[in-house]
């Protein structure tokens, strides 16, 4: 729904009214929830940069088909993704 509502917003004439429509729906929802489910300093900007690297991967390799993500094996993109996504999930207190 997250990367379908960014995918969408071009086709549907991407106007502001469009984008200020998928910000409040992605704030509502993703964003809040990933929000409260980390800990530490910049909980809201670490939690909008997963957000971003999650649709970007996403719009990738499923509706552009970029060759080396579309046609990694999922396990090599977990190993890929992990150690970036769990560094923003965990903070870094020196922040």
């Amino acid at each position: 729904m997250f990367a379908q509502t960014i995918v969408e917003a071009p086709k549907n004439g991407a106007s502001k009214r469009a984008a200020a429509i998928g910000r409040k729906q992605i704030e509502k929802g993703h964003h809040k929830l990933l929000t409260a489910a980390l800990k530490g300093k910049h909980a809201p900007e670490r939690a909008a940069i997963l957000l971003a690297i999650v649709a970007g991967v996403q719009v990738m390799r499923q509706k552009i088909g970029l060759s080396a993500l579309a046609n990694v094996k999922p396990a090599d993109l977990v190993k890929l993704l992990t150690p970036i996504l769990q560094r923003l999930i965990d903070g870094d207190d020196s922040t």
